[in-house]
Protein backbone atom coordinates (compact mmCIF):
# COMPACT_ATOMS: atom_id res chain seq x y z
CA UNK A 1 0.00 0.00 0.00
CA UNK A 2 1.74 3.87 -1.06
CA UNK A 3 0.51 6.39 0.77
CA UNK A 4 0.59 10.46 -0.07
CA UNK A 5 -0.08 13.53 1.03
CA UNK A 6 -1.91 16.47 -0.47
CA UNK A 7 -1.63 19.83 1.20
CA UNK A 8 -4.61 22.10 -0.79
CA UNK A 9 -5.86 25.40 0.21
CA UNK A 10 -9.54 24.22 -1.11
CA UNK A 11 -10.67 20.71 -1.39
CA UNK A 12 -14.51 20.24 -2.27
CA UNK A 13 -16.84 21.97 -0.99
CA UNK A 14 -15.39 24.58 -2.34
CA UNK A 15 -15.72 25.48 -5.56
CA UNK A 16 -12.32 26.91 -7.91
CA UNK A 17 -9.96 25.07 -10.28
CA UNK A 18 -7.60 24.11 -7.87
CA UNK A 19 -10.71 22.15 -5.94
CA UNK A 20 -11.80 20.30 -8.48
CA UNK A 21 -8.04 19.69 -10.14
CA UNK A 22 -6.74 18.24 -6.82
CA UNK A 23 -9.56 16.13 -5.65
CA UNK A 24 -9.91 14.63 -9.05
CA UNK A 25 -5.85 13.50 -9.02
CA UNK A 26 -6.11 12.41 -5.74
CA UNK A 27 -9.54 10.25 -6.78
CA UNK A 28 -7.42 8.71 -10.02
CA UNK A 29 -4.83 7.43 -7.50
CA UNK A 30 -7.00 5.32 -5.68
CA UNK A 31 -8.00 2.65 -7.89
CA UNK A 32 -3.56 2.54 -8.42
CA UNK A 33 -3.38 1.50 -5.23
CA UNK A 34 -2.71 4.43 -3.55
CA UNK A 35 -3.91 6.02 -0.23
CA UNK A 36 -3.99 9.92 -0.52
CA UNK A 37 -4.65 11.85 2.63
CA UNK A 38 -5.33 15.85 1.87
CA UNK A 39 -4.77 18.40 4.35
CA UNK A 40 -6.93 21.86 3.50
CA UNK A 41 -8.97 24.60 4.90
CA UNK A 42 -12.36 23.84 6.74
CA UNK A 43 -14.71 26.16 4.82
CA UNK A 44 -17.47 27.86 6.31
CA UNK A 45 -20.76 26.56 5.67
CA UNK A 46 -22.69 28.50 3.48
CA UNK A 47 -19.58 31.25 2.94
CA UNK A 48 -18.60 32.45 -0.09
CA UNK A 49 -16.30 29.76 -0.87
CA UNK A 50 -18.95 26.91 -0.53
CA UNK A 51 -20.78 24.85 -3.24
CA UNK A 52 -23.47 23.28 -2.04
CA UNK A 53 -24.22 20.68 -4.85
CA UNK A 54 -23.62 17.05 -5.82
CA UNK A 55 -20.18 17.38 -7.69
CA UNK A 56 -18.95 18.99 -4.88
CA UNK A 57 -18.20 15.11 -3.06
CA UNK A 58 -14.82 14.59 -2.16
CA UNK A 59 -13.93 11.14 -4.24
CA UNK A 60 -14.03 7.68 -2.11
CA UNK A 61 -11.02 6.52 -0.73
CA UNK A 62 -9.46 9.68 -0.22
CA UNK A 63 -8.68 10.55 3.72
CA UNK A 64 -9.17 14.43 4.64
CA UNK A 65 -7.92 16.62 7.48
CA UNK A 66 -9.57 19.87 7.60
CA UNK A 67 -8.08 22.83 9.48
CA UNK A 68 -10.22 25.77 10.69
CA UNK A 69 -8.52 29.16 8.81
CA UNK A 70 -6.88 31.48 11.23
CA UNK A 71 -9.01 34.25 9.91
CA UNK A 72 -12.18 32.73 11.47
CA UNK A 73 -10.23 32.99 15.12
CA UNK A 74 -11.89 35.78 17.37
CA UNK A 75 -8.84 36.72 18.07
CA UNK A 76 -7.76 37.18 14.83
CA UNK A 77 -10.81 38.99 13.56
CA UNK A 78 -10.79 41.51 16.41
CA UNK A 79 -7.45 42.31 15.36
CA UNK A 80 -8.58 43.29 11.74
Amino acid sequence: MKRVLAISWEMPPMYGPRATQVSRTLGALVPLGWTPTVICLDPKRGGPHWRDSREAALPQGVDVVRVKSPEEWTIVRAAF
